[in-house]
C-alpha cells in the first residue's frame, strides 16, 4: 500500500521545492487516502472470514486471477502515482515561467534542483508502470 502515496508525496515535495500551497485536500491526496482506505478491505475481510477459510483467501492474494479489488487497487494507484508526477512537472514549469518573468538571474534559484528532482521520478514510474504491465501480460 505504501506505493500508493509516492505520486502525493512526490507532489507535495515538488511543492514544497517551488513555494506553492500544500493542501490534503488537493485531488492526488484524496485519491490516494480513498484507494488505502479501500485496501484496508482485504484485512478486514481476512479477520471477517472463518478461520477455516482465511488461508485459502491468503492464497488467492498470490495466485492469478487476483480478485478483482486487487486489480482495482493496482490500476487506481499507478494512475495516482502518474497524476501526482504529471501534476509536479506541470508545477516545475509552471515555476519556471514565474522565475524566468521575475528574475534576470536564475542561478542561485531551485530551478535547477527541482528539475532534476522531477526527471528521475518521471522515469522510474515510466518504468514501473512498464514493467508491471509487462509482466501481468505474460503471465
Amino acid at each position: 500500500m505504501h506505493f500508493l502515496f509516492f505520486g502525493p508525496l512526490f507532489f507535495t515535495y515538488t511543492c514544497l521545492l517551488t513555494g506553492a500551497h500544500i493542501s490534503l485536500k488537493h485531488p492526488i491526496w484524496i485519491s490516494g487516502l480513498l484507494i488505502c482506505a479501500f485496501g484496508i478491505s482485504f484485512p478486514v475481510t481476512y479477520l471477517m472470514l472463518p478461520v477455516a477459510d482465511r488461508a485459502d483467501f491468503a492464497l488467492s492474494l498470490l495466485r492469478e486471477p487476483l480478485p478483482w479489488q486487487m486489480t482495482v487497487i493496482n490500476i487506481t494507484g499507478m494512475l495516482t502515482i502518474w497524476a501526482g508526477t504529471v501534476a509536479s512537472a506541470v508545477k516545475i514549469v509552471r515555476y519556471k515561467k514565474r522565475l524566468v518573468t521575475t528574475l534576470s538571474n536564475l542561478e542561485k534559484t531551485k530551478l535547477t534542483y527541482v528539475t532534476r528532482f522531477a526527471i528521475p521520478g518521471i522515469v522510474l514510474t515510466a518504468a514501473t508502470t512498464v514493467l508491471y504491465w509487462c509482466c501481468r501480460n505474460t503471465r
